[in-house]
């Protein structure tokens, strides 16, 4: 991750970059977010993800065959990633037993 500090009368502008839309870099923008809103008001950011896709989600697909769609990939979701867990706890989401 590169910060660059921007001086601007007596705050620091922080300019954040993550690489990747995956499950790890769209959980890490938003824990990072989380983390950084409880700063103090003079604290300003601006977080850049970066994908070389078209599409977020990383791994993570739908997967169409016939009329009916299925979940694929995501193999990196599971309870012993305690980031991804706390996100599909939070965004309401459950697994399905494999």
């Amino acid at each position: 991750m590169r910060r660059v500090f921007l001086k601007r009368s007596n705050f620091h502008f922080h300019l954040l970059a993550i690489i990747g839309a995956g499950v790890g870099g769209t959980g890490a923008a938003y824990f990072l977010s989380e983390l950084l809103d409880k700063k103090d008001a003079d604290f300003s950011y601006q977080i850049d993800i970066f994908e070389q896709s078209s599409k977020v989600g990383g791994r993570v697909a739908t997967v169409r065959f016939g009329d009916d769609e299925y979940e694929a990939g995501g193999s990196i979701i599971h309870e012993r990633n305690k980031y991804a867990a706390e996100l599909v706890r939070r965004f309401g989401m459950c697994s399905m037993p494999g």
